[in-house]
């Protein structure tokens, strides 16, 4: 499969991931994984724990009352971030994550970037087996206007979100109620599952932060996750991360309209 996603001047994206999910050696445990994250502090220096939780909520049946909590379990991993802090690295004990903020420098560069801490994890903790691996762009497209349509810049959204101005244009009794009116919040969600390819694809759509008073910054959120459960040659996780990254393009250029690529031009 070859990568059909044009090329764009200034593409929206914010974030990107690799992530591999282990299972992992028993002996192995968090000063293990503390040791490892060291190991790479010339280029990372900031190494930060990161720490797992289990929530807890409860309901009595006597008198209906509830209760939530949060237990501690521990340090899960750690995290290390570059000097300039767009890139992150993950040595966990449920597996391995690169972070790669703006500004985005390309597949090949960020690969490269996230095979190299990859081979330091697995040569280091030599996994049993890998679980999944997975494939996540983040990207924000600022639509220059607070009103517009939606469905002028994403595909496939459902039409009554797109009613506001039509209303107000429509019925004139109403339209002084809906003057100035303009979408503050939505969230989109679906997911699509591959059979042949034993992958899924979550795509997220909702608005971002926004202070601004002349944009709205639509957030697209793109996952492609392959399940597995068996060990991996260097060459085999390659070839999976290349299809899973082709995936996404092909799922993110169906995902907005011509209008929407004006904007990355």
């Amino acid at each position: 499969m070859t990568s059909t996603r044009p090329t764009y001047k200034s593409p929206p994206i914010t974030e990107c991931l690799f992530d591999i999910r282990v299972s992992l050696p028993a002996k192995i445990n968090e000063a293990d994984l503390r040791e490892l994250a060291k190991s790479i502090a010339l280029d990372y220096p900031d190494m930060q724990p990161q720490r797992m939780f289990e929530g807890q909520f409860r309901i009595d049946s006597n008198d209906g009352s509830s209760n939530a909590s949060a237990i501690d379990l521990g340090v899960n991993g750690y995290i290390s971030w570059s000097k300039e802090k767009n890139q992150a690295v993950q040595f966990r004990l449920d597996g391995f994550t690169y972070n790669r903020l703006e500004p985005y420098t390309g597949w090949d560069s960020c690969f490269v970037e996230a095979f190299k801490f990859w081979q330091v994890y697995q040569r280091k903790i030599i996994p049993t087996s890998i679980a999944s691996l997975a494939v996540r762009y983040i990207n924000t497209i600022k639509i220059p206007f607070k009103q517009f349509v939606l469905s002028d810049y994403l595909t496939g959204m459902d039409e009554r979100v797109n009613t506001l101005q039509e209303v107000a244009a429509q019925e004139p009794e109403v339209k002084q109620i809906f003057e100035g009116a303009f979408m503050e919040a939505f969230l989109y969600q679906d997911t699509v599952r591959l059979p042949s390819k034993n992958i899924k694809v979550v795509k997220t759509r909702t608005i971002g932060p926004n202070s601004s008073k002349s944009e709205t910054p639509i957030i697209l959120d793109i996952e492609t996750i392959k399940s597995l459960g068996n060990p991996l040659e260097d060459g085999q996780i390659k070839d999976i991360f290349n299809e899973l990254h082709d995936i996404k393009n092909v799922v993110f250029e169906q995902c907005i309209t011509d209008k929407t690529r004006g904007l990355f031009q």
